[in-house]
């Protein structure tokens, strides 16, 4: 699975798909597939098309955020936060709210401070109940492992390999330290 696609595809179904919002009380203006006038003034929204949305998501969302942090769940939560409340504050958020959990009850709280809270806060409460139940999911689902190093000797490699066996091994499936996805250790 591609989480990019996976949460982009999530939160424009969010913000109501390629349907054009203008809400008068709405402080980012004029708004389709979540991009807002306000976050981009010189984009011409209403003939903004999904490709070209997903390109601003993926280029002043999605990199930062996938930069400072790997756990599919936390990434949802802080890719969704910069598209609402812009990247420098969400991953401000994120170095004082580095859990999940800690993470979210601060945006909840952070809602309801703001004077849109009675015209918008119910529509934020639906969001933040989509993105947690996405998050749970991105948890409970297998995710793949995009690279396997097998530290073992390898002339131990080797005869295993001819036995037909991998014999007994270590396993430890951690974040890639440089790049993206999954590392599978493997040693004896």
């Amino acid at each position: 699975m591609n989480l990019f696609h996976y949460a982009t595809n999530l939160i424009i179904e969010l913000e109501g798909g390629d349907t054009l919002h203008t809400h008068p009380n709405d402080p980012g203006g004029t708004t389709k597939f979540g991009i807002s006038q306000r976050a981009h003034p010189n984009l011409d929204i209403p003939n903004l098309t999904r490709g070209q949305a997903k390109n601003i998501y993926r280029r002043h969302y999605w990199e930062p955020v996938e930069e400072r942090t790997t756990e599919p769940a936390m990434q949802l939560l802080v890719y969704d936060a910069a598209i609402q409340h812009g990247t420098t504050t969400a991953l401000a958020w994120l170095q004082t709210h580095p859990t999940f959990d800690a993470y979210m009850s601060h945006r909840i709280q952070y809602y309801t401070h703001l004077d849109t809270w009675t015209t918008f806060g119910r529509g934020w409460m639906n969001r933040v109940s989509r993105i947690m139940m996405a998050a749970n999911d991105l948890r409970t689902k297998p995710q793949d492992v995009t690279t396997i190093i097998d530290h073992r000797p390898t002339p131990v490699r080797i005869r295993q390999a001819l036995a037909g066996r991998g014999g007994r091994a270590r396993v430890r499936l951690r974040p890639m330290t440089a790049g993206k996805g999954l590392k599978l250790d493997i040693g004896t």
